[in-house]
């Protein structure tokens, strides 16, 4: 499509009178960042926090929550 041609759709035209879409912040209240000496330290961790932290895990909440990225009710 050529933007010179007569059946040109100006794409904001396109979205002309749709209502707004606001999404809600599902981020965390507080993040910090925990640094473990040993892997002995992590398995500590995870026994005190009854988390599952493993040394791909890139991060976590506490509590566990359901992230729902297969949830589509």
């Amino acid at each position: 499509m050529n933007i010179f041609d007569d059946d040109f759709i100006d794409p904001s035209q396109m979205w002309f009178d749709m209502p707004e879409f606001v999404q809600e912040s599902q981020g965390a209240v507080k993040t910090v960042m925990v640094n473990f000496c040993t892997e002995e330290d992590v398995e500590a961790f995870n026994c005190a926090t009854g988390l599952k932290v493993t040394m791909n895990t890139k991060g976590v909440f506490y509590p566990s929550i359901d992230t729902g990225l297969n949830n589509y009710d």
